[in-house]
């Protein structure tokens, strides 16, 4: 009997690093990754925010939203 779609943990440590270890990090992870700029961007291409954050389980495959400044 099936108990609904895999949990995972969205990874930690993902704040501050740059945008391309945080999209392997997630995809590695499991997770499709959409990329969206703050409200702050200024072009440095580090992840100021992730949603859901680390740590949330969500179900394998979910999309996680990574937002750069």
């Amino acid at each position: 009997m099936s108990q609904g779609p895999e949990l995972v943990a969205v990874p930690g440590g993902l704040v501050a690093s740059g945008v391309d270890d945080a999209v392997a990090a997630l995809e590695g992870a499991g997770f499709e990754v959409e990329i969206k700029k703050s409200p702050t961007y200024i072009g440095l291409r580090y992840v100021l925010r992730v949603d859901p954050g680390s740590g949330t389980e969500v179900p394998k495959g979910s999309t996680i939203t990574i937002y750069l400044v």
